[in-house]
């Protein structure tokens, strides 16, 4: 299990570093090229069509917390029930989301865009539909089976080979300054290679009937709508808000932004994610001690790495955005207080996925649909209130705010109904790190911080930086959490050590 596990880590961790460069180089290139506006209108599109996810209901979750029992007792007709309901599920998804870009091909240039001809927004939104219609109809249900099998690393394999050459060719039409409908097109062509590799894997691996009758096998399907929901909500919102209230350059600015944050949020989420796995078959085979033993560790991991990486990144936001849009002057990209909050509310957001985690592989969705409400009216009352006053630091506290209650919730709920995690201990470590953080960050921006105008200085400010807070973390927790820093060292460090050396013999 540790090998899969740690495989898929690795595999994950290459891929999220390709994500991050791709996210990252093509906006560059689109801001400075074709400017601030198309950008915004790229991701405002992006969003609207994401909204089909909410459709989905959540029911992913529900299927890999299905699959775990049917992978775990070796149920083949178990596991073609689990397959052929899902499938049809995400099936009638994509006939969903054809409806659903019929409507918007409609109303979405009447009602929302006032800067570009309506053939050039409606052959835009065609192009970026059709990557979302062949990931539904025919990807998500293979994909989920492989997670649950502990097998990420053939799903991140294949989406590093599509990402790297969507990325590549992306760049080569950018140079070559083609149209913009042009280079979204072709870079969604080398997308569509992850699910033809998921449909020929399941098909030799895996013993799927598919004339199984799946007798209602995902009776739970309706109690991850909430989860998803409050997902749907996340991730969705603040880019709607934004382009009702303000205009498609404002979107670009909170989307420089959401790309640094969201590609922090992704690479921790690798993290999160390998733990899934193993943490569903344990609570499967109701190995509960282990279960919480495993969970604590990993959550006061999870804690450290957070910290540490946010606070960093808190810091260096600002001065990364100003070097990355450098010679853009049709909208201030200068939004020090903005990258504050959005860092510490995708900071709470990736503190909290561990908790989710584990109430997801437990399969408390209806038990926990409460909490994801929260979270969502949260989020979207607060950001309304504010955005007429604050902008984009108004939707910003909105997402914060949900984050943050449903972070309580989460720590809660898994403390009394799922494995007892030491409340008390839990909030000392983070009250701790969270106070070194505070304190570190105050410091440095008011003490030490200076105007950064290259890449080169932002690196080696960064370096600085983060060697001294790794230390000062390093130092503290050592001290005051003596037992529990040694278990992650352990579990983390010296367990791996000996892997490799089983491998090498």
């Amino acid at each position: 299990m540790r090998k899969k596990a740690l495989l898929s880590l690795f595999s994950n961790i290459i891929l999220q570093v390709v994500l991050i460069l791709s996210n990252m180089i093509i906006p560059h290139y689109i801001i400075l090229i074709y400017g601030s506006n198309v950008n915004g209108l790229i991701n405002s599109l992006t969003q609207f069509l994401g909204y089909v996810a909410l459709f989905e209901a959540g029911v992913g979750g529900v299927i890999k917390s299905t699959l775990y029992k049917a992978l775990a007792k070796k149920d083949d007709i178990y596991l073609s029930k689990i397959m052929n309901s899902s499938r049809k599920h995400f099936k009638l998804l994509g006939i969903i989301l054809i409806i659903y870009v019929v409507i918007l091909c409609v109303f979405y240039p009447l009602l929302f865009n006032n800067e570009f001809s309506r053939l050039y927004t409606l052959i835009l939104l065609l192009i970026i539909a059709i990557n979302n219609f062949i990931q539904y109809y025919f990807g998500i249900a293979n994909q989920l089976l492989i997670q649950a099998d502990q097998k990420s690393y053939i799903i991140n394999f294949s989406k590093i080979i599509s990402f790297s050459l969507s990325t590549i060719s992306m760049i080569i039409c950018a140079i070559l300054n083609v149209k913009i409908h042009i280079l979204k097109a072709i870079g969604t062509v080398f997308l569509i290679l992850p699910p033809i590799i998921y449909h020929f894997y399941i098909e030799k691996n895996y013993n799927i009937n598919s004339k199984v009758n799946d007798d209602g096998v995902l009776k739970q399907k309706w109690d991850g709508f909430s989860h998803q929901l409050s997902y749907f909500i996340h991730s969705n919102t603040d880019i709607l808000i934004l382009t009702i209230f303000t205009n498609f350059s404002v979107v670009s600015v909170y989307s420089v932004y959401s790309l640094i944050t969201n590609g922090l949020k992704s690479l921790l989420g690798v993290l999160t994610n390998t733990i899934s796995a193993p943490l569903g078959t344990l609570y499967a085979n109701k190995k509960i001690d282990k279960l919480k033993k495993q969970f604590l560790i990993f959550d006061y991991f999870n804690l450290l790495i957070v910290i540490f990486i946010f606070s960093i990144a808190a810091i260096m936001i600002t001065p990364f955005v100003k070097i990355y849009v450098s010679g853009v002057t049709d909208i201030n990209y200068d939004r020090l207080l903005f990258g504050f909050i959005l860092v510490a509310a995708e900071a709470v957001y990736t503190l909290r996925i561990s908790y989710t985690n584990i109430i997801f592989a437990a399969g408390h969705f209806k038990e926990t649909r409460f909490h994801s409400y929260i979270e969502s009216g949260a989020n979207i009352i607060i950001s309304l209130v504010l955005v007429f006053k604050l902008g984009l630091i108004g939707i910003a506290i909105g997402t914060l705010t949900g984050m943050l209650l449903r972070l309580i919730l989460s720590i809660l709920y898994v403390n009394n109904h799922i494995c007892s995690i030491n409340l008390k201990s839990t909030m000392f470590k983070y009250i701790i790190n969270l106070s070194l953080s505070f304190v570190f960050i105050y410091i440095i921006v008011n003490y030490f911080i200076f105007e950064i105008t290259s890449y080169l200085q932002w690196v080696i400010f960064a370096l600085i930086i983060s060697i001294i807070f790794f230390v000062i973390m390093f130092i503290c927790n050592f001290i005051i959490f003596k037992k529990d820093f040694y278990d992650i060292i352990k579990e983390y460090f010296l367990n791996i050590l000996k892997i490799r050396k089983k491998v090498t013999k």
